[in-house]
C-alpha cells in the first residue's frame, strides 16, 4: 500500500454531492502539495475523491442557506474550474480548514 501524504490540516467535514445532492460526512486531509483529498472513514484507505487546489477559483463562506442542508453553523464553498463543492461545518472548524487552504 503506497503511504500517505503529510498532512496539513485534517478532519471531519459535512460534503454535498454531485449528482444526488445528498450531504455526506467525510474525513478530509490536505496535504502538503495542496490536494485536499477525501475519504469514508478516518483511516484513509479508500480516496473517494480529491481537489487540486492548485486549480481552484475562489473560496468563501456561503451567506445564503442551501436547500437541505445539515445543521452545520458555516457553509463554504470551493469553486473549481469543473465544479462547486459545498461543504458545512461548525463555526471554529469551517474557518480553520478556510484558513488552511488559503
Amino acid at each position: 500500500m503506497a503511504s500517505l501524504p503529510e498532512a496539513v490540516h485534517c478532519g471531519w467535514i459535512t460534503k454535498r454531492g454531485a449528482r444526488r445532492k445528498s450531504w455526506k460526512r467525510r474525513w478530509f486531509v490536505l496535504d502538503k502539495k495542496a490536494i485536499l483529498s477525501y475519504y469514508v472513514t478516518e483511516s484513509a484507505r479508500i480516496q473517494k475523491g480529491k481537489l487540486d487546489l492548485c486549480q481552484m477559483l475562489r473560496m468563501g463562506e456561503v451567506k445564503k442557506k442551501t436547500p437541505a442542508s445539515p445543521g452545520g453553523t458555516i457553509r463554504f464553498e470551493i469553486v473549481m474550474p469543473t465544479r462547486t463543492y459545498l461543504f458545512v461545518a461548525d463555526s471554529v472548524e469551517a474557518h480553520n480548514w478556510m484558513e488552511a487552504i488559503r
